[in-house]
């Protein structure tokens, strides 16, 4: 027995070009839609500038003698944010209920 998926969710993708968001949000939708019809994606979350490249940037500021946890705390909201925005949580959760 093992654990069961209910869907995915596709992160860190860039607003333009071939792997652009949009393009991916069609292309999986399709691929879900024909061969996953039990599973669905919840959520596409794009690349977000501001903590991509956290650890190179955390390190270098810390050496400023910027405080690293504000820094850090700053940057997971911004995550939390944008994750809000992208992805369906309740649709998760129902999904887990649901099962």
């Amino acid at each position: 027995v093992g654990v069961t998926v209910l869907g995915g969710i596709f992160n860190r993708l860039p607003l333009d070009g071939y792997y652009s968001l949009e393009n991916c949000k069609a292309a999986v939708g399709s691929y879900f839609d024909q061969f996953k019809p039990g599973q669905k994606a919840f959520g596409f979350i794009p690349e977000v500038p501001e903590i991509a490249k956290s650890r190179e940037k955390n390190t270098e500021e810390n050496s400023d003698g910027n405080n690293v946890l504000d820094m850090e705390l700053e940057q997971a909201n911004k995550f939390v944010s944008t994750f809000e925005e992208h992805v369906d949580v309740d649709s998760i959760i129902k999904a887990a209920r649901d099962h």
